[in-house]
C-alpha cells in the first residue's frame, strides 16, 4: 500500500525546492561573462568601482554588483558634411573618424560620460 505524504513531508519537499531555486538564482547572478573586445565596468549598488574586468568569466557579488560592458575595439564614426570652397562651389564630403577607448580607463569614461560617450563627445565635434 502506497504511503501517503504527510503535511510535514510536503513542507520538507517544498523547502528543498525553494532552497534549490534560491541557490540556482544566486549562482546565475554571481557569474558574468565579458565578451571579446569589451571591458566590464563594475557598478556596486549603482556606484562605479575602481576595477575593470577583462574578457572572460568573472564572479561578482549577486544583486549588489552589476557589470556594464564597453567596447574597446576600434570603431568608426562617419558623418556627411557640406561646405563652400573659395570659389563658392558646394563641396560634399564624408568625414570618418576611427576611435577606441583605453581599456584601463573604461570605468572613468563610463563614470564621466556614460555608455553613449560617442554621442556626447564625437558627434558634436564633427
Amino acid at each position: 500500500m502506497p504511503k501517503i505524504p504527510t503535511v510535514q513531508n510536503k513542507l520538507k519537499i517544498l523547502a528543498a525546492i525553494i532552497t534549490f531555486v534560491v541557490i540556482v538564482v544566486f549562482m546565475f547572478e554571481s557569474v558574468v561573462v565579458v565578451e571579446a573586445g569589451h571591458r566590464g565596468v563594475v557598478l556596486y549598488v549603482g556606484a562605479v568601482e575602481n576595477r575593470v574586468l577583462g574578457e572572460g568569466i568573472h564572479f561578482i557579488v549577486p544583486f549588489a554588483e552589476q557589470v556594464v560592458q564597453l567596447e574597446v575595439r576600434t570603431l568608426k564614426f562617419q558623418a556627411d558634411a557640406t561646405a563652400a570652397s573659395n570659389d563658392l562651389q558646394e563641396v560634399q564630403t564624408t568625414i570618418a573618424l576611427n576611435y577606441h577607448i583605453s581599456p584601463s580607463q573604461a570605468n572613468i569614461i563610463y563614470q564621466q560620460l556614460g555608455a553613449d560617450y560617442a554621442d556626447r563627445i564625437i558627434a558634436p565635434t564633427i
